[in-house]
């Protein structure tokens, strides 16, 4: 039996969660929304503190056994490979600290750490090559301009998000914990500074420049007007004097637009609902994050208090050593206190909770409940004079700390996937909570190698300084004896007992050394480490047999690598949703910077409303590939005519972004300072600059392929006539600066004997027919044809060759 509640408390907001459900589910039944705003408290705070703490701390007995796990794996890479847990101390002892003084100074604990070496080499091959994410326009002309933004957005936010260092954390997090995690959120303190310019109604003055009073005595306010500065709190930082003309009083107020940041986060910080779903179909996800007061009230804009959290001791102190502690320096050397933390070194920090939860299902007798709010539902555009009714994301964001509710409300953005938290598993296996390391397997045949290395040491110790036996009634006394060559010492000798005699150790037996032998060539067969040695197989390899090996070496990541692919394009879904939060106004971006300034994008929110598009991860971006390989693969293709014409700038310059050719953004470019100089003349311009002059030293051919590429493009066709003429006019003039530098070349032209036959259609060889050379009519945006010629003495190797004639 469920419990009962009266009709039409829960449509009040009166269902708490005191009552526990012990019956079928009834969402009215759950702990309900702040009814005054997330921001706003009300008396059920503490009780949503309760459920949703009691939530997250009901999976922590349960992990603890994972997460003592992780933190061992830690252990073992650091060098504190003679560890072991101590159930009933609740804490990770050296075995060194159960030792004598004595046993200390012979005792032999060596650390051969064979797990770094394929710690580094594993975390190297998975982040050899970041991901690549396509975007696959709809049907119309939105959706493809979606797609033209959306390509361009997500490649400059990676770039701008620092998505390289991110990659590097998630994978390193991913290869020692077998799980990682990525959020991604607004950055308020990134992007380019705009003013606060609105419509809005501003204050009328008079002749004496003194504000109007209207007759319900309240300042006299003009009709709403368009760019109007804004002072920080939203008021009009302006006034309109008794002509009807609007004086800005000052600047407006200025803020960034923001941007894309994401931050990563270990497996001890994040929990899902429990249970065998996909992490983006669980119904809740929850994060926990450690602030400073100062951190906490610029998330919350909540004062928090610091606190100490009321986890199990053993979790708390994982998450203390692992994420706050000193790093086992000295470890490998057997120093005692490598793993001692100082909790006053990370200072006084809260304990602050982010949680989301997926929105529920339609149901009609949510409607005109509290409940109602946790429905996604679409926006509703307004008809026939009426009202519309904007998008709702549905669900629930909740923000908390042991002690204060600071945020509860419906999600502020319509995450596609539950919330903005994305999950990196290295590898799943059946029954277990999260992913796996290979580490952890890696860990058995690591302590054996090591205790086999100790008898080793051990034996090679007694041979070195053999124990030694003393008669009695020699009159030695223990400790007279030295190593000291020549020295004498006289005895008194018993007949047949030698006074001072050496205890030969046995012989290591060779199944110690065959175990030495075992264990490493298990960490290598484990860990997939052969074949990565850098050695060649044989004497004479082939390219084809070392390029197979890699490939089968590599194959232990494929999955991996897949896997990490596919939750970038959830990202990606993840930054789209964000976009109309950030991009609220028409704003023109620039690509490539101030070489290439004419490749820009122009971001209208509309898209984001009306744009249909898919992004598409590209599975085998991630997979582990050498730079030789990459550059033979793309050299290839260039030669077999994959990207077009081989002798054509286009195939080569999509062999040299391919191949990953060094300082190819530079002067490494076919055509060199001509080819950024003219990408520096489109910039200009697209921004007014009509009049570009043509100099005798350009390379006009050079110039006239970066100018035709442009044009050739779409967002040449989004260009204003002027500057569409202004194009064509300036490569007339390329045009026929190249005819001039032709016909001077030509023998006998310019002298008395005329010039040489020529093809037909006239004109000497190689040179454009005469109606090319013509700019374009009034209205008209034709660019010019071009030409098959060199400027004189040729140009070099990697100088542009102009395909049309």
């Amino acid at each position: 039996m469920g419990t009962a509640i009266a009709p039409g408390r829960a449509e009040d907001g009166g269902a708490t969660s005191s009552g526990q459900q012990r019956g079928a589910y009834n969402p009215l039944l759950q702990t309900p929304l702040r009814q005054g705003g997330p921001d706003q408290p009300d008396r059920y705070d503490s009780e949503r503190i309760m459920k949703f703490g009691n939530e997250y701390s009901s999976q922590t007995n349960v992990l603890l056994v994972r997460d003592r796990q992780i933190e061992y794996n830690v252990r073992m890479l650091c060098g504190q490979q003679w560890n072991v847990w101590h159930p009933t101390l609740g804490r990770f002892f050296d075995v060194s600290d159960w030792l004598s003084n004595d046993e200390k100074a012979w005792r032999k604990l060596p650390v051969i750490n064979k797990l770094l070496r394929w710690y580094i080499v594993t975390h190297s091959r998975v982040t050899e090559n970041p991901p690549i994410l396509t975007v696959l326009p709809g049907p119309d002309r939105l959706d493809a301009e979606l797609a033209e933004v959306l390509d361009a957005l997500l490649k400059k936010d990676w770039r701008d998000a620092g998505m390289e260092a991110v990659h590097d954390e998630l994978m390193m997090w991913l290869v020692v914990a077998g799980r990682s995690y990525a959020i991604s959120r607004i950055d308020l303190s990134a992007g380019e500074w705009k003013p606060w310019i609105a419509q809005a109604q501003v204050p009328i003055v008079g002749p004496d420049g003194l504000p109007l009073v209207g007759p319900d005595g309240q300042p006299a306010m003009s009709d709403p007007m368009p760019d109007v500065p804004l002072n920080a709190d939203g008021s009009a930082n302006a006034v309109v004097g008794p002509d009807g003309q609007m004086v800005p009083i000052g600047p407006p107020h200025m803020e960034r637009s923001g941007g894309i940041a994401v931050d990563v986060y270990s497996p001890l910080q994040v929990r899902g609902q429990w249970g065998p779903q996909l992490w983006h179909k669980k119904a809740w996800h929850t994060v926990q994050r450690f602030l400073t007061p100062e951190q906490a009230y610029e998330m919350t804009k909540v004062e928090c208090e610091p606190d100490i959290s009321t986890q199990e001791a053993a979790n708390v102190a994982t998450l203390e050593r692992v994420l706050y502690g000193q790093g086992f320096y000295g470890a490998a050397m057997g120093r005692q206190g490598s793993g001692w933390v100082d909790s006053n070194v990370k200072g006084a920090l809260c304990t602050v909770y982010e949680r989301w939860q997926a929105p529920l299902p339609f149901y009609e007798r949510l409607l005109g409940t509290w409940a109602e709010a946790m429905m996604e539902s679409p926006e509703i555009p307004a008809t026939n004079g009426g009202q519309g009714k904007p998008a709702n994301p549905g669900g629930r964001h909740t923000v908390w700390t042991p002690k204060k509710l600071c945020k509860d409300g419906p999600r502020e953005v319509a995450w596609p996937n539950v919330s903005p938290v994305r999950c990196f598993d290295f590898v799943r296996l059946p029954g277990r909570p999260s992913g796996t390391t290979i580490l952890e397997m890696l860990l058995g045949p690591q302590r054996a190698y090591n205790s086999a290395r100790s008898q080793v040491m051990e034996q090679a110790a007694l041979l070195g300084n053999p124990q030694t036996v003393i008669d009695e009634n020699s009159g030695i006394e223990p400790g007279q004896m030295t190593n000291q060559p020549g020295k004498i010492y006289t005895a008194t000798r018993t007949a047949g007992v030698p006074a001072v005699e050496y205890i030969v150790a046995p012989g290591v037996s060779p199944d110690v050394l065959q175990s030495i032998k075992f264990a490493a060539e298990e960490i290598d067969d484990l860990g997939g480490l052969e074949g990565t040695e850098g050695a060649p197989p044989t004497r004479d390899p082939s390219g084809e047999l070392v390029k197979e090996l890699r490939f089968n070496a590599d194959r232990l990541l494929g999955a991996t690598a897949r896997r990490s692919v596919g939750e970038y394009a959830r990202m990606a879904d993840d930054w789209r949703a964000i976009y109309p939060l950030i991009y609220t106004a028409e704003t023109v971006i620039a690509i490539n910077g101030a070489d290439n300034l004419a490749q820009t994008v122009t971001v209208l929110p509309m898209l984001f409303k009306e744009g249909h598009v898919m992004i598409m991860p590209d599975a085998e971006s991630m997979l582990p590939e050498g730079r030789g390989e990459r550059q033979a693969r793309a050299e290839q293709s260039w030669k077999d005519g994959v990207f077009g014409d081989p002798l054509s700038n286009e195939a080569r310059e999509i062999y040299l972004e391919q191949a990953r050719f060094p300082n190819y953004a530079k002067l490494a470019h076919p055509g060199g300072p001509d080819f950024v100089m003219a990408n520096q003349e489109n910039g200009e311009i697209l921004t007014g600059k009509f009049d570009q002059p043509v100099l005798p030293w350009y390379d006009n051919v050079i110039h006239l392929n970066v100018h035709e590429r442009y044009m050739k493009g779409p967002e040449f066709k989004k260009q204003q006539p002027p500057v569409q003429q202004a194009f064509a006019m300036h490569c007339a003039l390329h045009i026929q600066a190249l005819q001039k530098i032709m016909t001077t070349a030509v023998p006998g032209a310019g002298g008395g004997g005329g010039p040489p036959p020529g093809p037909p259609g006239g004109g000497p060889p190689g040179a454009p027919r005469p109606e090319s050379a013509s700019a374009a009519g009034p209205g008209e945006a034709a660019p010019p044809k071009s030409v098959h010629a060199a400027g004189p003495g040729g140009r070099s190797p990697l100088a542009l060759s102009h395909p049309r004639a």
